[in-house]
């Protein structure tokens, strides 16, 4: 219900549980502000949903092949997780 939730606030786009599957997860203890405490994101895929996706918040989107994104500036927990995307091709 989270994940819906902030895809709401901050696409635009309304999801279903029922459309969303976990795919993968990355996690870390050595980031900051806390060390040893783990950052953990978790990665799902989502089949359908309701609307177009523009930023709310007046952030950039852009659009990538899946085959071009190891290739972009990232946070390092989001690396693996663009490695198991570019896999899937």
């Amino acid at each position: 219900s989270a994940l819906i939730r902030e895809i709401q606030e901050e696409l635009g786009c309304t999801l279903s549980a029922e459309a969303l599957l976990p795919l993968t997860f990355a996690s870390d203890t050595r980031l900051p502000p806390l060390p040893r405490e783990p950052y953990v994101i978790l990665l799902y895929t989502c089949s359908k949903w309701d609307g177009e996706p523009h930023c709310i918040e007046g952030e950039a989107i852009g659009w990538f092949d899946v085959g071009d994104l190891t290739d972009l500036s990232m946070p390092p927990l989001d690396r693996p997780l663009a490695e198991v995307l570019a896999r899937m091709i």
